[in-house]
């Protein structure tokens, strides 16, 4: 499926269980409403960035394109169908995105009221609040993602660590120690998130032996994860143009190709 507006082309496809979004100028809202489309997961949102944005991403679940797509800064809540998330490229039912405005406090209070009063979105978020997915302070908020990150859940655990490593300070032990045991997690899915969060924290020259590991993962979610953090360390990316999966070494070579 290929979208395009004035300001530039969103094209998403599904071939089987993996994910391909290719997005070219084109504004984060109209990207979202594009995936929703096409997967059928419902993305709730407010208020977006309105800068135009260019982007590749590939993977095995919506989690993962999301986390490439909106850089791992975004804190999402997933509800999957009933029974929870079978395997990695399971669809979920409906993914929200918290605190994903860029706007000054006031202006996005507004806004996100409107536009809850008139999605219904709004009775739908004390639901999750009811159920302690949203916590009324920032404390309490990261109190319950450490509880996550401990989970018997891969989901939970995996979108704990993606919130504690965007909203946790770099020197905060704890939360880096929860990263690093999750860098070998029996959960591929949380395997790619840990990665992610690594690399954000550590800075790409610091993680090249973490980053090694994660390019030899049997899981081409952990590959394709670790691939997309890479910039500087040429050989890491040279080498996965011979990786075994055709999604890995194509993007292995638009990166080779934008330098």
């Amino acid at each position: 499926m290929v979208e395009s507006t004035e300001a530039g082309v969103v094209d998403f496809q599904q071939n089987g269980v993996e994910l391909r979004l290719q997005v070219n100028k084109e504004v984060l809202p109209v990207v979202l409403d594009q995936v929703a489309a096409k997967t059928g997961v419902l993305i709730h949102y407010s208020v977006l960035p309105e800068y135009l944005i260019s982007a590749t991403c590939i993977g095995l679940s919506v989690k993962t394109i999301l986390d490439c797509l909106l850089g791992g800064v975004v804190d999402m809540v997933f509800r999957y169908p009933e029974g929870g998330a079978a395997s990695i490229n399971q669809l979920p039912v409906e993914v929200w995105l918290l605190g994903s405005s860029l706007r000054q406090a006031s202006s996005s209070l507004k806004q996100c009221s409107k536009f809850e009063e008139q999605s219904g979105l709004l009775q739908q978020k004390r639901k999750v609040i009811s159920a302690g997915v949203v916590q009324d302070s920032l404390q309490e908020k990261l109190d319950f993602r450490l509880q996550m990150a401990a989970s018997n859940n891969p989901s939970q655990r995996a979108q704990a660590i993606s919130y504690l490593a965007v909203n946790t300070s770099l020197e905060n032990k704890e939360v880096n120690r929860f990263i690093e045991e999750a860098l070998t997690d029996e959960s591929a899915d949380v395997r790619a998130q840990a990665i992610s969060a690594w690399v954000r924290r550590q800075g790409e020259q610091a993680s090249i032996a973490e980053l090694q590991q994660a390019m030899q993962d049997a899981e081409v979610v952990v590959r394709i994860s670790a691939l997309q953090q890479l910039k500087e360390v040429k050989g890491l990316i040279e080498q996965a143009l011979n990786d075994e999966n055709q999604s890995v070494r194509q993007l292995a070579k638009m990166k080779m190709q934008a330098e």
